[in-house]
């Protein structure tokens, strides 16, 4: 599966939907920063458990989506909305 189709069906398997937008929009309530952080916490959590690959996954979904995902020392990152 590319980065999209494993993002998509890790939003539908959580019961979030799905869609192309990648802006926070007035409708979404910020919905879509929300799951970006939890993308992220996740990204972590799988980061400490060395599974490199579903790390690397999320990382490159959150880029295809325009998040750039900077690993930082001490397991912190940085994000930048391209």
């Amino acid at each position: 599966l590319n980065a999209r189709k494993t993002l998509t069906l890790l939003f539908k398997t959580l019961g979030f939907r799905t869609g192309r937008a990648t802006k926070p929009s007035a409708s979404d309530g910020g919905d879509s920063l929300k799951l970006v952080d939890l993308l992220l916490q996740v990204r972590q959590d799988v980061r400490a458990a060395k599974l490199w690959p579903v790390s690397d996954k999320i990382r490159n979904g959150l880029k295809e989506l325009g998040y750039e995902v900077e690993d930082l020392p001490g397991g912190k990152w940085t994000v930048k909305k391209k």
